[in-house]
C-alpha cells in the first residue's frame, strides 16, 4: 500500500482481527492497526520533529502542524492527528509538543472516535524543562493576553494579566519545588 512516497506492508505476524502494518520510512516507524469500531487505519508516527509534508501533500491543511480542530479532526473529515504534528484549534492553533497535552488529546480522541464526540479542551499545563544545568518550569498565557512579566523574587516570573490575574509563570533552579503553588497562582 502507498501513500504518496511512503510505503505500507502488512505484517507477517498480523492477526486477521488487527491487521498490522508496519510502515517504514528515513525518520520513523509507525505501526497502523484496524480497530473494530468503524476506524480503517490508525497510524502513529515517532520522529524528532513532525513532517507535515506529506500531509501537505495528502490535500490535508497544515501551518506549523496539520491543522485539526476541537475534536482533533483534520480538513478532511476523515482524519484525524494528536501529538507532535497537530496545530490545535483549542489551544489558539498552537502545536502541543509535549506529554501532557498528548495525553489530554488521546482522552477526548478516544472517546470521540469510540462515539461519543469530545472536545479537547487543554488545561493548564506547565512544562519542565530539566537540564542539569538549570531546571525550569513554565506555564505561557494564551497568546494575543494583555499583560506584563513581573519578577517576585529570585528565579520567579508571573505574567500579570492587565485584569490583575496571573495567567503565567517561570520557575527556575530550586523554585520549580513551588509548582502546586504557582498553579494556585493561575486558578486565583
Amino acid at each position: 500500500m502507498a501513500f504518496g512516497a511512503i510505503q505500507c506492508a502488512l505484517h507477517p505476524d498480523a492477526h486477521d482481527e488487527a491487521k498490522k502494518i508496519v510502515l517504514i520510512t528515513k525518520c520513523c516507524i509507525a505501526v497502523a492497526v484496524e480497530i473494530f469500531f468503524g476506524v480503517r487505519l490508525v497510524l502513529s508516527a515517532i520522529g524528532l520533529r513532525p513532517d507535515t509534508a506529506w500531509l501537505a501533500d495528502a490535500g490535508l491543511a497544515c501551518e506549523r502542524g496539520v491543522r485539526v480542530n476541537h475534536q482533533l479532526q483534520t480538513s478532511d473529515p476523515h482524519v484525524y492527528a494528536l501529538g507532535d504534528v497537530a496545530q490545535y484549534a483549542s489551544a489558539g492553533d498552537r502545536v502541543l509538543p509535549y506529554v501532557m497535552p498528548i495525553m489530554t488529546a488521546a482522552r477526548a480522541l478516544g472517546a470521540t472516535l469510540a462515539g461519543q464526540p469530545t472536545d479537547v479542551v487543554f488545561p493548564i499545563m506547565p512544562v519542565a524543562v530539566k537540564t542539569p544545568a538549570f531546571a525550569l518550569l513554565l506555564a505561557l498565557p494564551e497568546p494575543g493576553t494583555a499583560g506584563h512579566w513581573q519578577a517576585s523574587e529570585e528565579h520567579v516570573w508571573r505574567f500579570m494579566a492587565d485584569d490583575g490575574g496571573c495567567r503565567g509563570f517561570v520557575l527556575g533552579g530550586k523554585q520549580t519545588a513551588l509548582r502546586a503553588k504557582a498553579m494556585q497562582w493561575l486558578a486565583a
